[in-house]
């Protein structure tokens, strides 16, 4: 790839009368370069001595500080340089093409350079450090001492003096025999054989000078063969990354595709309203009533979870072993409630039995393999990780099947007072955090309309009042058809204290089931009007149930 670069004037005493200033001079000053990349040329960490007074740097063999094509071919073949102006040093910036920087700063044409300075060639370029090494002695007269013995000196003189004008010496070399031989010619111009010896030595020199110059020619073909092919290498490595990087697009497209179509299917089945019945009716429940607040009770299951660690990597899964169902209820507020323990289990007590998963393929191992799931949960929340559910809820016994998709994230809950709960699973201890007291969860909706509720109620209910509860205890591996089918059950229970206690309204008789967690419990007011006073939040299938009230959220 050519690099066009703009005209540097280098004089013949910045570079020759400066090198032979710091060979014999006292007092000539000079800089290193450290480098700080490895190259052809320069291993990382080594210092570099300059003694001229113009110095370029790039991939041009008559560079100074010169770069190979291979490790660096963004440099220029003049990238920039460094002039002494007075005292002080110059960095010239002289590429067309590419950028130099110092200290992370782009150069626009030049830049006074200070002791420590970093100096950068193009984006992806060799880093250097600018060093002004101090004088050897105290009047700033000593700097030759620092350049070693003769024998260093002149090794740099030749390196970064002469090298540069390598060509053009050897040239005026052959012209200066030339003459010579010329002069010798017409002083011996009678004696045939030195003659001939001239014509050789003629000869020679320019057979040598014409095999340098096909070197030359050879080694810049080779250099521009092999630039070509690292270009078809770094474009054909280029044109992978972006197929990667389509194909990675294409996934996504086809994944979003896809749960797109499942949502479409899910939200298209519709359930006809249900005529009422002509049978015999309990006058303790109100029906009508409980039909009218059916609408608002909502089935709620994961669909799949995914795990994201600190370092950005995410897993996920879709185990139906790892997934769990339960209730939640819409209010005339737009919020849609549920239990904590139902959007967050790793974070509560609560235990699954095996008689609590409505599944017929479930097993002991599916129950271990749950909770082993909590406690990775939790220990990948300890270790800065973000667990991400995704839920999806709906209301059968609403006029218009109707699907609510949302994630725990999207959820307000209350932590305070969480502590350590020992559980032991297939003897080993599982650690879960304990919040039943605030068993309570709600996102907020666009819904207008919904279940009223009593606060007032919800604290000071005496005991022996009777309640009405709604949910969904069908387990997760209910499938689209049955759900479509769907009606909250009823289930009743009574209080049994007067008030609140310990922030709760306890139950007796009660007979809500696990999948009942997160449903709204109602008591009848004055009025004959149900309102919604507590949330299920356990005791699924015993006696004692504990509810929170309602007032919890507010």
């Amino acid at each position: 790839m050519a690099q066009q670069t703009r005209p540097n004037t280098r004089s013949f005493s910045g570079t020759v009368g400066a090198g032979l200033g710091a060979v014999f001079g006292n007092g000539k000053p000079y800089f290193m370069l450290e480098h700080k990349d490895n190259s052809r040329y320069y291993r990382r960490g080594q210092t570099q001595t300059i003694i001229v007074d113009n110095a370029l740097l790039g991939r041009d063999s008559n560079c100074q500080v010169r770069f190979d094509d291979a490790s660096f071919p963004t440099v220029s073949r003049r990238h920039a340089a460094i002039v002494r102006e007075g005292d002080q040093w110059k960095l010239v910036h002289l590429s067309d093409v590419n950028p130099t920087f110092v200290n992370g700063e782009k150069v626009v044409d030049y830049y006074y350079l200070q002791n420590g300075d970093e100096i950068q060639l193009s984006l992806r370029g060799p880093r250097m450090g600018f060093i002004i090494p101090p004088p050897a002695s105290s009047d700033g007269a000593g700097y030759r001492e620092n350049l070693g013995r003769i024998t260093d000196r002149l090794g740099l003189f030749w390196d970064q003096a002469i090298r540069p004008y390598k060509t053009a010496l050897i040239i005026l070399g052959i012209l200066l025999l030339l003459t010579i031989g010329g002069i010798l010619a017409w002083e011996i111009y009678e004696n045939k054989q030195t003659e001939e010896h001239f014509a050789q030595i003629e000869q020679d020199a320019l057979d040598n000078y014409n095999y340098l110059q096909a070197q030359d020619e050879n080694l810049r073909s080779q250099i521009a063969d092999n630039l070509a092919k690292i270009d078809e290498l770094e474009n054909r490595l280029n044109g992978m990354e972006s197929d990667l990087d389509t194909l990675k697009v294409e996934l996504q497209h086809e994944t979003d595709s896809l749960w797109t179509d499942v949502n479409k299917i899910w939200s298209a089945l519709k359930r006809k309203p249900k005529k009422s019945g002509s049978g015999t009716v309990n006058p303790k429940f109100n029906n009508p009533a409980i039909d009218g607040c059916s609408r608002y009770v909502y089935y709620i299951r994961t669909t799949y979870i995914e795990l994201k660690k600190a370092n950005g990597n995410v897993k996920r899964i879709v185990d139906p072993a790892i997934q769990w169902s339960g209730s939640a209820f819409l209010l005339e507020d737009g919020r849609l409630v549920t239990a904590r323990h139902v959007v967050e289990p790793w974070m509560t007590k609560s235990i699954l039995l095996k008689s609590d998963i409505k599944c017929p393929k479930c097993q002991e191992a599916d129950v271990l393999k749950y909770y082993r799931f909590i406690q990775e949960a939790k220990q990948h929340v300890r270790s800065g990780g973000r667990i991400i559910v995704h839920f999806s809820a709906v209301s059968p016994s609403s006029y218009v099947y109707e699907q609510l998709q949302f994630t725990n994230e999207e959820f307000q809950v209350n932590r305070r007072d969480d502590v350590d709960y020992g559980v032991y699973i297939d003897r080993k201890k599982f650690l879960v955090d304990e919040t039943i007291g605030h068993d309570w969860a709600y996102v907020k909706t666009n819904h207008k309309g919904g279940l009223k509720i009593d606060i007032n109620a919800a604290e000071s209910l005496d005991r022996g009042v009777d309640l009405v509860i709604l949910g969904y205890p069908f387990g997760s591996a209910a499938t689209d058809e049955e759900i479509i089918n769907f009606t909250p059950i009823i289930s009743t229970a009574t209080t049994s204290a007067k008030g609140l206690n310990n922030g709760l309204i306890y139950t007796t008789a009660s007979g809500a089931e696990s999948g009942c967690s997160g449903g709204p419990v109602f008591y009848t007011d004055n009025t004959g009007n149900m309102v919604v006073v507590g949330i299920i939040s356990s005791g699924g299938g015993r006696s004692t149930g504990l509810v929170v009230p309602i007032s919890a959220l507010y």
